[in-house]
């Protein structure tokens, strides 16, 4: 993937469009990351300043927006030979080991269970995703399989004991 986005004809900006909805970002955070694609592409300065600049957001919010692209590890900032650079190439990493950690989740719970998921299992295990860790989940999943309760009601109350603890 690495390769892929650091080709020409690879459309940063398009894919990020496409992506909005599964990004998880608010609208400051989306202008910054385009800002610094135009700029990254335009090889010009990329700073706080330069993105202000160009964008109708006040040199806080970029800041605030930064930090918690940086937080959400969308963003890298590197300092090399005394140039601060602004990367987003982790945007397009981190959806593709997601989506990678959600498909082995599934994995997981059907060899554990020793068959496919139902429709309302899935849908189950989707809601525990956005909401628990996904250690936690295996965690919850394997002390189930130890006292030989494999079913979703009883896993769901060994994460809300966790979430209560």
């Amino acid at each position: 993937m690495t390769d892929l986005i650091n080709k020409i004809y690879f459309d940063k900006i398009r894919w990020i469009l496409a992506h909005l909805k599964e990004l998880d970002v608010s609208s400051d955070e989306i202008v910054v990351i385009l800002a610094i694609v135009v700029l990254n592409e335009e090889k010009l300065e990329v700073n706080i300043e330069s993105i202000a600049n160009l964008t109708p957001l006040t040199s806080k919010q970029v800041d605030d927006a930064i930090t918690l692209l940086a937080a959400k590890r969308y963003l890298e900032i590197k300092v090399c030979a005394g140039e601060v650079s602004f990367s987003i190439d982790q945007i397009f990493e981190l959806k593709k080991q997601v989506n990678n950690d959600v498909v082995d989740l599934f994995k997981i719970f059907e060899e554990e269970f020793s068959r496919l998921l139902t429709q309302n299992e899935l849908v189950r295990l989707n809601e525990w995703i956005s909401e628990y860790d996904r250690d936690v989940i295996i965690e919850s999943l394997r002390n189930a399989s130890i006292m030989q309760k494999l079913n979703f009601n009883y896993i769901n109350r060994i994460l809300e004991n966790s979430k209560n603890e």
